[in-house]
């Protein structure tokens, strides 16, 4: 698979899939040493970017820009870095010992605990109160869909929350005793366990299906950016993929006990955010990669007209192979093969409306 480079950064900002920096110009590394890493070639070679005034990291966002960035520590204190991540000042704390995620919203931060508190701030970090509690002691990761929040515990419990952490439902379960962290992509969550076993659900948690593994004792975290996941081991190693199910080896740490990964994608803080309507939901191709034919594959909540670009890491259209076309309420199957298509790595762009979604695919080529 290709590396994501500056080019790919370029070509995404031109598609305007998502926020303007559609895929991570800094990957973080927190680790209990007090040392912040970073990468900036999706995980591959890593530094020392900074060292931070406590060991406790466990999650970091950036803001309205990749400058502008939170760091969230165990024992609740909130610290800022307004220069990408080089200084660090406290700028709040939470009466909490066991924090284990965030997540960041237009206007707010929800934070959660291990034993289930949410706690909210609407000043940037600097004071909290507790929002809402999610029945289960052991809540390992949390991410968000839209408006729409998510957390995990490590017993598989999955949980939702539509009105911004105030309140929880159950709404499915995942066959393990050992879930470490939850993430989101393309409208489809993933769970990560300790052993390296990496389950999806594509109808909001529901229903769970085991798709990999990276075999590997001890993996920590599991981060979504708007195209790709990226899985963390406590030693420090770091694996990306695109849907979930296979996946690339990428860099390492130096062995360093490592707690969880974080991006400088800007997130929410001061961006006009608006609930995403799950009209169309485009899946991963089905097979990719791909060699004389692959499936696109859509799961649509109403009729609607779809369009599908394909474009080149230049960030040149090469084909549309679906043109406005109209398509019916559910699971929709659409065959495509590609006529005098080189190999390659390519993404395909699905529009409706004024809503985008996108896949990468691998194409091999029919010779």
């Amino acid at each position: 698979m290709n590396r994501l480079t500056l080019s790919i950064l370029a070509l995404m900002v031109g598609l305007a899939l998502s926020a303007p920096d559609a895929f991570p110009q800094t990957l973080f590394g927190l680790t209990d040493t007090g040392e912040l890493f970073s990468s900036d070639d999706s995980g591959v070679t890593w530094s020392v970017l900074a060292t931070i005034p406590l060991s406790d990291a466990v999650d970091l966002h950036a803001g309205d820009s990749s400058t502008n960035l939170f760091l969230y520590s165990r024992s609740g204190i909130v610290r800022r870095s307004t220069d990408s991540g080089i200084t660090w000042n406290a700028v709040g704390s939470i009466t909490a010992s066991d924090v284990i995620s965030a997540i960041l919203y237009t206007d707010r931060m929800l934070v959660f605990t291990a034993t289930g508190t949410v706690y909210e701030s609407t000043d940037e970090g600097a004071a909290w109160s507790a929002v809402g509690a999610i029945t289960a002691p052991d809540i390992v990761g949390a991410t968000k869909h839209g408006t729409v929040a998510y957390a995990a515990s490590r017993t598989g419990t999955v949980y939702r929350s539509d009105d911004m952490g105030a309140s929880w439902t159950a709404v499915g379960t995942v066959a393990s005793s050992d879930v470490v962290d939850i993430a989101d992509l393309g409208g489809s969550l993933y769970v990560m366990t300790g052993a390296g076993l990496v389950a999806e659900s594509a109808d909001d948690g529901s229903t769970w299906t085991f798709i990999s593994t990276l075999s590997q004792v001890g993996m920590r975290s599991l981060l979504s950016t708007d195209m790709e996941l990226f899985a963390g081991h406590e030693a420090g190693h770091v694996w990306m993929s695109g849907d979930g199910t296979s996946w690339t080896a990428e860099g390492s740490m130096n062995q360093l006990t490592m707690r969880a990964l974080a991006h400088d994608i800007p997130t929410a803080i001061g961006i006009p955010e608006t609930p995403i309507t799950p009209v169309l939901r485009f899946l991963p191709p089905n097979p990719n990669p791909a060699r004389t034919q692959t499936a696109l594959i859509f799961d649509l909540e109403a009729e609607t007209t779809v369009t599908v670009e394909v474009f080149n890491l230049a960030g040149r259209l090469v084909d549309r192979p679906i043109v406005e076309e109209r398509m019916s309420e559910g699971r929709v199957n659409w065959i495509w093969r590609p006529a005098g298509l080189s190999s390659g790595a390519y993404y395909l762009r699905a529009t409706f409306g004024t809503e985008t979604a996108a896949q990468k695919l691998i194409w091999l080529g029919s010779d």
